[in-house]
């Protein structure tokens, strides 16, 4: 059901819903009209919108697995010393991400993909919409934060683990925390998980990808500290769940109606904003 399969009526050759024009005779192709997508979307076959999202989901897992375990090998320190020591965390982050990084390109070239990337960044619509994205997701933050702040001011885990990072790279961070991982996620789960569900319905599509991208965020863990007793690390990640909720939400509808360049020009400024603020309030307190 996701391949979405299509007749050209003037060829009759069976072709994939999301080709703007017919592969073998070039003659536009109306079911492409009809799905109503965007035309700065990255709409590359369904084989390879599953393969954009395994890469990116489950890739970043094993290579994070496979950097982690050559970690503990070279610097010889056990896996709890490890988790202690954000110097060997933060450099395996920005390693994960370079290498998923290095898959994605080769994915876009063989995918030709590429080419629908590059063409939207030549719009100013473009950026207009990333920017805008990003002041919807930034009020809406600042909203539940407002919210939030009555009743519970603690950070999640991974907000925790970020900070911690930018302190200790500052530098390498805006690289790859502000540029390349944002890049990476929009692919993953816009471009990959959103572009596959939206073949087969456009409200799943939504629902499921904001879902899943909140959720890459949870520190599942903290289940285990419910079961020693301590709740409170699992209701602290409860109520910062919502704000990922909500950037998901902006996110993948900045992607659905002005494309992948907006999408991602509104992620890579939410995360340049927030590190720039830890930055600078480490420097101007000192």
């Amino acid at each position: 059901m996701f391949r979405n399969k299509s007749t050209c009526p003037s060829c009759s050759q069976r072709i994939d819903a999301l080709d703007v024009d017919c592969p073998y005779c070039h003659t536009h192709n109306v079911e492409y009209d009809k799905i109503g997508l965007s035309p700065n979307a990255i709409n590359v076959k369904w084989i390879y919108q599953l393969i954009f999202f395994l890469v990116g989901w489950l890739g970043l897992q094993i290579i994070g697995t496979i950097v982690q375990v050559l970690t503990l090998f070279i610097a010889g320190v056990s896996a709890e010393e490890y988790l202690t020591r954000i110097d060997l965390v933060g450099m395996n982050q920005f390693v994960i991400y370079g290498n998923l990084f290095l898959v994605f390109a080769i994915l876009l070239f063989f995918s030709k993909g590429y080419k629908q990337l590059l063409r939207p960044l030549k719009s100013w619509k473009t950026y207009v919409f990333g920017i805008v994205g990003f002041g919807a997701a930034l009020g809406l933050s600042i909203g539940w934060g407002a919210i939030q702040s009555i009743f519970n001011d603690s950070t999640s885990a991974n907000q925790s683990m970020v900070k911690a990072i930018v302190l200790e790279y500052p530098a390498l961070s805006i690289v790859f925390l502000c540029f390349v991982g944002p890049i990476c996620e929009e692919l993953t789960y816009r471009v990959g998980m959103f572009g596959l569900l939206r073949r087969w319905n456009r409200v799943a599509a939504y629902l499921i990808s904001i879902f899943v991208f909140a959720f890459i965020h949870f520190d599942v863990s903290t289940l285990l500290n419910v079961l020693q007793g301590d709740p409170t690390p699992l209701i602290n990640e409860l109520w910062n769940f919502p704000s990922y909720l909500i950037g998901g939400a902006v996110l993948v509808t900045i992607y659905d109606f002005f494309g992948f360049g907006a999408s991602s020009i509104a992620h890579i400024l939410n995360n340049l904003i927030s590190i720039l603020m830890i930055i600078f309030t480490r420097y101007a307190g000192q």
